[in-house]
C-alpha cells in the first residue's frame, strides 16, 4: 500500500458528504469520524452501489461537543448517553452499513467498560440510538443491536468495541475486538437483523502465527508484531474471499496486519511478522510505522478499508505525540483485472 499523505486529524464525531463526489450523482462518501483523545476510530459510510469518488479532500460537517442525548442527535454525530447509561462515559470506533436505513454500531463506555450499541439514521446526519442501557453479561445471545460483556474468565469479560459488520446475503456478520483484562482479540458474532446478534465462540484462542477458527483471530507466538494484541478488525468480502487488515502489537508499537479466509471463520495470517518501517510501500498487506518526523511513527492501527473498483483504499489511525487519520491504496499490477464483486 502507498500513503498518499491525505490526512484528517482526529475531530469531534464529524460526517460530511464529501463534495467532490457530486460529479457522480447517487454516489456519496461519509467519513465519521471518532474524537478521542488517545485513540482515532471511524468508518465509511456509502451507498450500495459501485462507488466512485475524489477521496482527497474532506470537509468537517460539525465538530462541536452534541448536548448529551439518549436519542436523536444531529450533523452526523453521536453523543455521550446520560448519566448512568451505558455510553455516559465515551463513544468511539464506529462501524456502519449503508442501505436504505443506514445502520451504526459503536464502542460505548460507562466509566469501567466498553460494550457495543446501535443507532440508526436515514440520511447519515440525524441519528437515533436504539437502546443504549447497559446489557446482562452472556455469551450467547444480545438484544437491541448490543453485544455485552462476556462472563468471568471468557475473552471478553472485560470490553467489546471496535467493530467491523458486514451485511453478507440475509445475515449480518460482526467481527469485534475482546478484551479479557490481559489482552485483546478479535471475535466473532452474527444476526439475521442487526438486533439479536449470537457470539460465535468467546472463548480464549490459542496463540497462532498461522491458521485459527470460529472467526477468532489470536495472538501471534512470541517475537512476532501481534504476540501482545490485536484489535480493530476491518473486513471485505471479496469474491469468495474474506479478506481483514487489523492491528497488532508488539507489546510496543501497533502495526496493521492481513488475515484471509474462505466462509469468515477459519483465518490465516499472511504475515505477522514485524514489518520495517517505510513512508511509502509496505509489503504483505501490512502498514508500517512511519520513520523518525511522520505523524504515523508512533502507532499505524484501527484501519477502515473499502474496494473502490480495482483499488483498495486504507484509512487508518496514525500516532506520533498526536492521534490523525492517514490513507494508504493498493493498486493491481500494471495488467492485472480484478473481477466485479
Amino acid at each position: 500500500m502507498h500513503p498518499r499523505n491525505k490526512q484528517l486529524t482526529v475531530g469531534a464525531f464529524a460526517g460530511k458528504r464529501n463534495p467532490a463526489a457530486s460529479r457522480w450523482p447517487g454516489k456519496v462518501a461519509w467519513l465519521i469520524v471518532a474524537g478521542v483523545a488517545g485513540a482515532a476510530g471511524f468508518g465509511l459510510l456509502r451507498d450500495a452501489a459501485a462507488v466512485s469518488f475524489e477521496d482527497t479532500v474532506w470537509t468537517k460537517y460539525d465538530n462541536t461537543i452534541h448536548d448529551l442525548s439518549d436519542t436523536t442527535s444531529t450533523n452526523g454525530r453521536i453523543p455521550l448517553g446520560t448519566n448512568g447509561k451505558g455510553d455516559d462515559g465515551g463513544v468511539l470506533f464506529p462501524r456502519m452499513v449503508a442501505g436504505v436505513t443506514n445502520q451504526m454500531w459503536y464502542g460505548g463506555n460507562d466509566g469501567a467498560n466498553y460494550r457495543i450499541y446501535y443507532a440508526t439514521s436515514p440520511d447519515g446526519l440525524t441519528w437515533t440510538k436504539y437502546d443504549n442501557t447497559v446489557p446482562g453479561v452472556s455469551d450467547t445471545t444480545s438484544t437491541g443491536g448490543r453485544i455485552s460483556l462476556g462472563t468471568a474468565g471468557t475473552g471478553d469479560d472485560l470490553y467489546v468495541y471496535a467493530p467491523c459488520v458486514l451485511k453478507d446475503g440475509a445475515t449480518y456478520k460482526m467481527w469485534y475486538t475482546g478484551h479479557d483484562g490481559t489482552n485483546y482479540r478479535i471475535y466473532y458474532a452474527t444476526s439475521p437483523d442487526g438486533l439479536t446478534w449470537t457470539k460465535y465462540d468467546n472463548t480464549v484462542p490459542s496463540p497462532s502465527d498461522t491458521i485459527s477458527t470460529n472467526g477468532r483471530i489470536p495472538l501471534g507466538t512470541a517475537g512476532t508484531g501481534d504476540d501482545s494484541l490485536v484489535l480493530g478488525p476491518s473486513v471485505l468480502k471479496d469474491g469468495a474471499t474474506y479478506r481483514m487488515w487489523y492491528a497488532g502489537s508488539d507489546n510496543t508499537t501497533q502495526r496493521i496486519y492481513y488475515a484471509t479466509s474462505p466462509d469468515g471463520l477459519t483465518w490465516t495470517k499472511y504475515n505477522n511478522a514485524l514489518p520495517t518501517n517505510s513512508n511509502t510501500t509496505s509489503t504483505d498487506g501490512r502498514i508500517p510505522t512511519g520513520t523518525a518526523g511522520k505523524g504515523d511513527i508512533g502507532h499505524a492501527t484501527t484501519p477502515f478499508v473499502i474496494r473502490d473498483s480495482n483499488t483498495y483504499k486504507m484509512w487508518y489511525g496514525g500516532s506520533s505525540n498526536v492521534w490523525s487519520i492517514y490513507h494508504a491504496n493498493r493498486y493491481p499490477p500494471p495488467g492485472t483485472f480484478i473481477s466485479a464483486w
